[in-house]
Formats: C-alpha cells, sequence, structure tokens
C-alpha cells in the first residue's frame, strides 16, 4: 500500500483545471489530425511508397515501415502466426528485488509520474 502525503499547493485547483484543459485540447488536435491524415491517404495512390510534393519540395512520405499490426495478424491468421513465431530471450532487471535489497539506490532510478485520479463512482 502507498503512503498518502498530504500537502499544500498554492492554486492546486487551478494548476490542476488547467492540465486537464490542455488534455482536452491535446486529444481533440490529435483526433482532427487524425482526420485529415485519413483524408490525404484516401487521395494517395495505393503504391508501396509514396512522396508528396509541396510546391515542388517533399512535404510527407507515405508507405510500408517495419512494424507489424501483430495482434490483428494473430487474430487473423493464428496458425501462420503459430508457424511463424519464435522464443525471444533477453535479460531484464528484477526490480522487485533489487528494491528491497538496495531501497536507496532503486530509487535513484525510479520513474516518477503525475498520474490523474479518476472521480469515483457515487454509490
Amino acid at each position: 500500500m502507498r503512503d498518502t502525503v498530504p500537502f499544500a499547493i498554492d492554486n492546486v485547483s487551478a494548476l490542476w483545471a488547467s492540465r486537464q484543459r490542455l488534455l482536452t485540447e491535446i486529444e481533440e488536435r490529435n483526433l482532427a489530425i487524425k482526420q485529415i491524415d485519413d483524408l490525404l491517404k484516401e487521395q494517395l495512390p495505393e503504391e508501396d511508397h509514396v512522396t508528396a510534393l509541396i510546391d515542388g519540395r517533399p512535404a510527407f512520405t507515405y508507405g510500408y515501415t517495419q512494424r507489424w499490426t501483430e495482434a490483428k495478424f494473430r487474430e487473423d491468421y493464428p496458425q501462420l502466426f503459430d508457424q511463424y513465431k519464435r522464443p525471444v530471450l533477453k535479460d531484464v532487471m528484477d526490480w522487485d528485488t533489487f528494491a528491497k535489497e538496495h531501497p536507496a539506490l532503486a530509487k535513484q532510478y525510479q520513474v516518477r509520474a503525475l498520474t490523474p485520479h479518476r472521480p469515483r463512482k457515487a454509490h
């Protein structure tokens, strides 16, 4: 269980409201950008790699990348996924054990973040 430490910040309510307002604006702008991107994609030719020119200069490129929609492929073709999957072994840090044995050092590398609390539902 986390410890909750009470504290006071001048204008915390106003600062938090400003933060929330900006997050809403970002979401709205990201949606608008996605809609514009979708319109652009609809108008581009069906080729593997297309570079759009504006005033004779390259403005953007639309083409395939080295990223894959693996979850969709796995859902659509489970047998092929099973046929071509391979185990991936990699070293990972055991942060839980390390933090228990070296708490001060571990804390220096622990990420801190503002985590918004969602309003609780009234019962």
